[in-house]
């Protein structure tokens, strides 16, 4: 079973190098330039894809019942707290990747795969 998990590991990094790369691309506008947008782009995304964010704090008192006390309560609710800091977090990256895309390709940008090598 070892060599099973190791191969669950170990494949996904093989075929990342195999996955091809791409670049922004606007005809007429240097390497700099499109670094500069990509660059104002992603911090205009960051910053809106973070500011709505927000946790619903639960009052531990939710979880107290037959089989969980006041501690068992509040270590649930916090347990509960972090999976949400966590989902929120993974969701304003998704969002801040959508909003940066669409901010480049809003400014005429498009993507190109770049040559092997």
């Amino acid at each position: 079973m070892p060599s099973l998990r190791s191969a669950i590991f170990v494949l996904p990094l093989l075929l990342g190098g195999c996955l091809p790369a791409y670049e922004w691309y606007r005809p007429g506008v240097g390497p700099q330039e499109a670094r500069a947008d990509l660059s104002e782009c992603s911090r205009a995304a960051e910053y809106e894809s973070y500011r709505p964010a927000f946790i619903y704090r639960r009052n531990p008192g939710h979880y107290i019942g037959p089989n969980c006390g006041h501690r068992c309560a509040q270590k649930r609710a916090a347990a509960d707290e972090a999976y949400d800091r966590s989902r929120l977090r993974s969701e304003a990256s998704s969002r801040a990747s959508q909003l940066t895309s669409f901010c480049m390709r809003s400014r005429g940008y498009g993507l190109r795969e770049l040559p092997p090598g």
